[in-house]
């Protein structure tokens, strides 16, 4: 991959980047040029990404229209992998002896409910698993907005995306005729930062967001492993890593998480998470935190190669606990609190940051403890989400 969309270039930008396509299109012509086609592994949230978009696009306007706040609608098509059913279905007309071909509505921004939205996004998904049937009647619509003699509406754009060939997952290299000159591809990749935030935005798992934290922090992270060739059924993506999450939120048995959680993140990764959590023989217990969080061992102290890892883990399970007793409407103790804050000074500044600000968003009583006053003079960045 020559360029990692989602590490070069900022939320904002991306969006910018849609955006220019999509008002080349507005403006007139075919649109063939500015079609923007994201493509990457899979899982990494390129249809959350267009669906963002439709936000966006209403809060920043549209030049080529001339409003403020367009209403934005859009329809996701999933390409066929058989016929080109997708663009429409031959039908006899008995009466004339004639055969026609019924061309969908909602493919050229034409659909039930259209008329009410200002642009109507057409999003093409698994672009390259269609078939070749398909993929000739696509470019037919990509190159001029129109198929059979139906053109698409003014206010139609279009949006595609799909996974890359070589991670085997069904899709096909896409024929020159359909890279060179219709499409604008560009690759996308794992944004480590902005799923951490967006981790955070929603508040997952304590112990999910110090394994992202973690993961980060290692020379090779969870996402970077990828293999189209190997025999696991799954690999850890971060859709992979949201639908974890809500399964830790339902608060299994840990023998029904044990079977659950690989089918999320594949079997290897599902082990390194589950050590991840339970590092118990160079962790401090709660009630050593609590009892002594002055003197209690951090991790990294007796075994320096489980000091980051050991750190992150630690914080996490505090931050777990704090969490757990805010969901069932419990008071946590403002020593408790101010214990956390006193271990975790033991720590370095980035780390002691990172279990202050998890901790936060875990218990809203957190804050209330005497030594957070004292933490927010010493890190002007100790901001909550």
């Amino acid at each position: 991959m020559d360029m990692n969309l989602t590490d070069e270039f900022s939320t904002e930008e991306i969006m910018v980047m849609v955006d220019t396509c999509v008002e080349a299109q507005l403006k007139g012509g075919t649109g063939s040029s500015a079609l923007l086609y994201l493509e990457s592994m899979p899982g990494i949230g390129k249809t959350q990404m267009v669906e963002a978009y439709q936000e966006w696009k209403y809060e920043n306007g549209s030049e080529a229209l001339g409003l403020a706040h367009p209403k934005v609608g859009m329809r996701t098509i999933i390409l066929s992998q058989s016929e080109s059913v997708d663009f429409g279905a031959p039908a006899p007309d008995f009466k004339t002896g004639t055969l026609n071909f019924l061309v969908p509505n909602d493919v050229l921004g034409k659909g039930e409910g259209d008329e009410d939205n200002d642009i109507n996004i057409v999003f093409w998904d698994e672009l390259p698993n269609a078939s070749a049937a398909t993929l000739a009647a696509w470019q037919s619509v990509a190159e001029s907005g129109e198929i059979r003699g139906r053109k698409k509406a003014t206010n139609c754009v279009y949006l595609a995306a799909g996974n890359r060939p070589e991670d085997k997952c069904g899709a096909r290299p896409l024929p020159r005729s359909i890279r060179e000159g219709r499409i604008v591809s560009v690759p996308m990749g794992v944004s480590m930062d902005r799923l951490i935030a967006h981790a955070e935005d929603s508040e997952w798992d304590p112990r999910i967001q110090a394994m992202l934290q973690w993961s980060k922090s290692k020379s090779k992270g969870m996402f970077d492993g990828f293999d189209p060739n190997t025999k696991a059924k799954v690999q850890p993506t971060p859709r992979g890593i949201q639908k974890l999450n809500v399964l830790l939120d339902q608060r299994p048995p840990e023998n029904i998480l044990n079977a659950l959680a690989p089918g999320c993140v594949g079997d290897r990764m599902w082990a390194e998470i589950r050590a991840f959590f339970y590092m118990q023989d160079d962790l401090p217990s709660f009630e050593e935190i609590v009892q002594d969080p002055e003197g209690c061992i951090v991790p990294g102290d007796n075994n320096p190669s489980v000091g980051p890892s050991g750190q992150y883990a630690v914080i996490s399970n505090c931050a777990y606990y704090l969490k757990d007793m805010g969901s069932r409407g419990d008071h946590v103790s403002t020593s408790i609190h101010e214990s956390f804050i006193k271990y975790f000074d033991r720590m370095s500044d980035e780390m002691t940051l990172f279990g202050l600000k998890i901790c936060a968003n875990a218990h809203p009583d957190f804050c209330k403890a005497p030594g957070w006053g004292e933490a927010q003079v010493k890190y002007s960045e100790l901001t909550l989400s």
